[in-house]
């Protein structure tokens, strides 16, 4: 590879590594939503977390009979922010334990694995599932 070559390919890496800075913090926005106030809340009977580059990896587990009809929003919360959400039925449920997975946003747990917090995250007691009729914004 030609000297050209090497720093077009060291200018380029800068740039997309620039580019996926900027649209990580354009990102952020989404993981500062506030809690929603519902009809219920109950803590998650299993929490899965591991840092991971796949998203959909990490989920907060429930008793599918828990979920709801196909209308209600079922949010996870922790410390009062949004970090996953799904809607009725539309869950992973697994056949052989019975639970239902809500997942969480994989950029969130990598975050707070980067900042050495996940372990205290993986504590179903730090963690509100919240049934809600209406859709948070």
């Amino acid at each position: 590879m030609g000297i050209g070559r090497a720093w077009l390919f060291a200018f380029g890496s800068v740039v997309a590594a620039v580019g996926l800075a900027l649209l990580a913090i354009a990102q952020t926005h989404a993981l500062e939503r506030p809690c929603p106030t519902g009809e219920r809340s109950i803590a998650p009977s299993v929490v899965n977390l591991h840092p991971t580059l796949v998203h959909h990896q990490n989920w907060l587990g429930l008793p599918a009979e828990e979920l709801g009809d196909s209308s209600t929003w079922v949010y996870a919360c922790s410390d009062g922010v949004v970090v996953g959400r799904i809607k009725g039925r539309n869950v992973a449920v697994d056949p052989t334990s019975g639970m239902a997975q809500v997942k969480v946003l994989t950029r969130w747990v990598d975050l707070a694995w980067l900042t050495g917090d996940l372990d205290a995250y993986r504590d179903p007691s730090r963690w509100q599932l919240v049934y809600s009729s209406v859709a948070a914004n």
